[in-house]
């Protein structure tokens, strides 16, 4: 006999909700009307009253539902990294996209279209999630699967992005697949661009070939994404944005004109090579399908386990906020620049072993340099953000461990021009009653989010996710009276049936908003000047042309005016920096350093495991022909500067090197660029306020990017 997972029971709210349904619906056929139940969704259920018609929300609420998965929920649709896998264990079929009406009423949206089914699940089999609302109100983008597998059928499925219209009260569903999308990938996420219909999504579509599938996250080599895309459906265009190499995830565009994502930050060596899970790991030579293995080595960050060299141990697990411009992917930071020293209490020891003058963030938080007052501590850090509608630059979020599935909820305020030291966090609702996720506020201030009590009964996962309003940080009214299903599918070989309560999950308001003016690169006064500098009166002509030659070569680059300084908020690196007859950010207390090099290094899919497909990305030192330079090593100005050409659209980090090699200080983070883009950042690590030295940011014109326009210029 098959198991059957019967999911929680249900509360006693529950039933007299039930109860006060079926009243409705007789007093209704009485009246000569049609009612049918909610809880019996079969697909054929519309427009049915939800019992219980909070006050609290003014328009439509579109939503998914979710058939609960059993057991173990790693790596699957509700997990925060490696959710995007559309097999039927990871992403179990039977839920459909729903919509609750502003009286109250719901109705299933895809099984009006008709798509899906209930019992066992087939070749007709959906699930379903994260819409998104065109800046219209009139139609939507979701993501969604199609096809389960029958008995001992090993048959691979993908995401892909469908749009919907016709969802207003007596309207007719019309549900059809975006064309142009990448095939054989997952894509989800997919919200709209601020400028036209072009749609931004999450796709896991790979650098290169095939082979290189899937791309594996830096921690468990398991299956991730690789980044934001964007396509003109009717061109067929389509640009890589962010290259993440363990993921990007539930993108939204901020009133700003900013691209808005949570991203895992997961820098540090493979640990997969000091325990082998999959077997032996080695190194390709490259990324080419021909490419031949060899020994495993890493030199970048610092040995994840052990301390050596002078250097503690680095392992490094944030989920943060970023941002982008919403065109090309240019301008790539975490949001307002927020980071390690502004929101997170893990994960940052002194990099290196024996200077007094570092210490570990805890110490540095009670420097008071943060006007935040919740620390992130541990694994995880902030999820599923939306910004509230009439509060600009306030970002409502779910604060949960990794491998946590809801938490409490934070609101972040942000406002673009906010210094992030001056960046406050604040409570919304904590765990004292359930824990939360997919947190969404609305146009009338109200809030929602999906709610769960939680925990493990029998083995199985028990947590019945409900969407529900929040009062005064208190859970309130449920936003449906619960929706029941019964599905059977097979995982693969095992048959799996369920019978009860669906998970509510991914709201999201059907409201017209204002499409923002989508954010754009501009050049800075320095690098205007070096511009000037270089090029003379062709300045603007030469630039253009400049811009052209790196976007046909798929080339950025990146410029920095004085790597000398540092932000003052940063103790855990060093800070005292020099540069030989040069400038100097010495403070003249503690260890002092001479630096000669900035070392550039790419995220290449180079590790792989003789017992798992797919590829990790490791740090290589970047290819040489780009500059002319030795291991991606780039001769530091006398004035601090540094100026590179790098290959866009793919992962980036960095290291300052002394005059001997050894490495002084490291990136934390992986960042990419977009074609044709020159980017400037002030130093490293960029200042908030001040330095070390109590110095705003430099101004200087780079004189090493001076250079580097005067060598291309002699080129042509």
């Amino acid at each position: 006999m098959a198991p059957v997972y019967q999911g929680p029971t249900l509360i006693d709210e529950r039933k007299s909700m039930r109860l006060k349904l079926i009243l409705l619906c007789l007093t209704l056929i009485t009246l000569n009307s049609s009612c049918q139940n909610t809880n019996n969704s079969n697909g054929t259920n519309e427009n049915t009253s939800s019992g219980n018609n909070p006050t609290s929300s003014d328009n439509a609420i579109l939503f998914v539902t979710q058939v609960p998965i059993p057991g173990n929920t790693f790596s699957t649709i509700i997990s925060n990294f490696a959710n995007h896998v559309a097999s039927a264990a990871q992403a179990p079929r039977g839920g459909d996209l729903w919509i609750r009406y502003a009286d109250g009423s719901l109705r299933n949206l895809t099984a009006a279209a008709g798509f899906g089914t209930s019992g066992q699940q087939g070749d007709t089999a959906i699930a379903v999630r994260e819409p998104s609302i065109h800046w219209d109100g009139n139609k939507a983008l979701f993501s969604m699967v199609i096809g389960a597998p029958a008995e001992f059928e090993q048959k691979t499925f993908f995401w892909q992005i469908y749009e919907i219209t016709g969802f207003g009260i007596d309207e007719t569903v019309s549900i059809s697949k975006v064309p142009n999308q990448p095939v054989d990938y997952n894509n989800v996420s997919p919200i709209y661009a601020p400028e036209n219909d072009d749609i931004i999504f999450v796709s896991d579509k790979t650098h290169g070939g095939r082979h290189l599938y899937p791309q594996l996250d830096e921690y468990e080599s398991t299956q991730t994404n690789t980044g934001l895309f964007r396509l003109s459906p009717t061109s067929g265009s389509l640009k890589r944005l962010t290259h993440a190499p363990s993921g990007d995830f539930t993108p939204i565009i901020d009133s700003f004109g900013r691209l808005v994502f949570n991203r895992w930050d997961h820098l540090q060596r493979d640990q997969q090579a000091e325990d082998p899970l999959f077997g032996t790991p080695s190194n390709f030579t490259d990324e080419s399908n021909g490419a031949t293995a060899g020994t495993a080595i890493e030199t970048f960050p610092e040995n994840r386990s052990l301390s050596e060299n002078g250097f503690n141990r680095h392992t490094f697990n944030h989920f943060f906020l970023w941002e982008a411009n919403p065109g090309d992917g240019s301008d790539l930071e975490t949001l307002n620049h927020l980071g390690r020293q502004e929101l997170h209490l893990s994960y940052t020891e002194p990099n290196l072993i024996g200077d007094d003058n570092l210490e570990d963030i805890t110490v540095s938080f009670s420097r008071g340099l943060s006007a935040n007052t919740i620390k992130f501590q541990g694994d995880g850090g902030t999820f599923h953000p939306k910004e509230h509608p009439n509060m600009p630059g306030r970002f409502y979020v779910a604060h949960m461990g990794e491998f946590e599935l809801c938490g409490e909820l934070i609101s972040l305020d942000a406002v673009a021009s906010t210094n992030p030291q001056d960046v406050t966090t604040n409570l919304v609702v904590d765990t004292s009653a359930g824990c939360w996720r997919h947190p969404l506020p609305l146009s009338n201030d109200s809030l929602l989010a999906s709610h769960a009590d939680g925990g493990l009964e029998n083995g199985l996962f028990k947590n019945t996710f409900r969407l529900r309003f929040i009062v005064d940080g208190n859970p309130s009214d449920f936003v449906t009276t619960g929706i029941n299903k019964q599905v059977a599918y097979y995982d693969p070989d095992t048959l799996i049936e369920y019978d009860g309560p669906l998970w509510e999950l991914d709201p999201v308001e059907v409201a017209v908003r204002t499409r923002p003016q989508a954010r754009t690169s501009v050049m800075a006064t320095p690098e205007q000047e070096a511009c000037i500098t270089a090029f003379g009166n062709e300045c603007d002509s030469l630039l253009q042309q400049l811009k052209d030659y790196l976007i046909s070569n798929n080339l950025a680059i990146v410029v920095s005016r004085n790597v000398t300084r540092r932000d003052e908020a940063d103790f855990q690196q060093p800070f005292n920096l020099n540069i030989s007859g040069g400038v100097s950010s010495s403070t003249g207390q503690g260890t002092e350093y001479t630096i000669s090099h900035l070392q550039l290094l790419q995220a290449n899919l180079v590790r792989g495991y003789d017992l798992k497909t797919g590829r990790r990305p490791i740090a290589q030192n970047m290819d040489d022909s780009l500059n002319a330079s030795t291991d991606g090593k780039i001769t530091l100005g006398l004035d601090g500067s540094v100026a590179a050409f790098v290959p866009a659209g793919r992962a980036l980090s960095w290291q300052l090197l002394a005059p001997d090699g050894t490495p002084v200080v490291r990136e934390r983070y992986w960042v990419s660029f977009a074609p044709g883009e020159i980017r400037s950042c002030s130093n490293c690590h960029g200042i908030n306020k001040q330095d070390h030295l109590g110095e705003p940011k430099p101004s200087n014109t780079p004189e090493a990017l001076i250079d580097l326009f005067t060598e291309w210029k002699n080129s042509l």
